[in-house]
């Protein structure tokens, strides 16, 4: 999909939007339901959120961009301490995962209207010291399982079936 001229084009005009969102005070999301877009577009992500899937491909253009499977190049524990060490480890579903094919399961086993959220500054708890002094902790490398909204369709996303 991204070989094409209209594809790069899009890429392109993405990107020369994104850059400069800071500055602009826009935010750019980006759905899509195939994941082997750009990967210049998903190398700018900051955060991305997977539903269940079952391609292997799709995981393997996935597996360059997102911290929590480059198990090579990242550390699998959490920088955490102090006395919620506990408690953020269970806010970081699978921190300790590493692999790209432990990840790649956890995705086939998603139910419906569950997701996997990567998101390497996303602030996912607090340390309180026993000094008084509190500080944030990002998820890192880590990967946090949620539960998405219910369908709020009548049909509840079921196909029509001839009767």
């Amino acid at each position: 999909m991204a070989e094409s001229a209209e594809a790069q084009t899009l890429t392109e005009t993405l990107k020369s939007n994104i850059r400069p969102q800071r500055h602009l005070g826009a935010r750019i999301i980006i759905s899509t339901q195939e994941p082997t877009i750009s990967p210049d577009l998903l190398d700018l992500c900051t955060v991305t959120i997977v539903h269940r899937f079952t391609s292997p491909e799709w995981m393997r253009s996935l597996k360059a961009h997102l911290a929590a499977v480059a198990s090579d190049v990242t550390d699998p524990e959490p920088d955490v301490g102090g006395q919620d060490a506990d408690v953020t480890r269970e806010l970081i579903s699978g921190v300790n995962i590493g692999t790209a094919s432990v990840v790649f399961r956890k995705i086939v086993g998603l139910e419906v209207g569950e997701a996997l959220v990567f998101s390497p500054s996303a602030m996912v708890g607090v340390d309180v010291a026993s000094s008084g002094g509190s500080r944030y902790i990002k998820l890192g490398a880590g990967v946090l399982k949620v539960r998405v909204r219910s369908r709020l369709t009548t049909d509840g996303g079921k196909s029509v079936l001839a009767v």
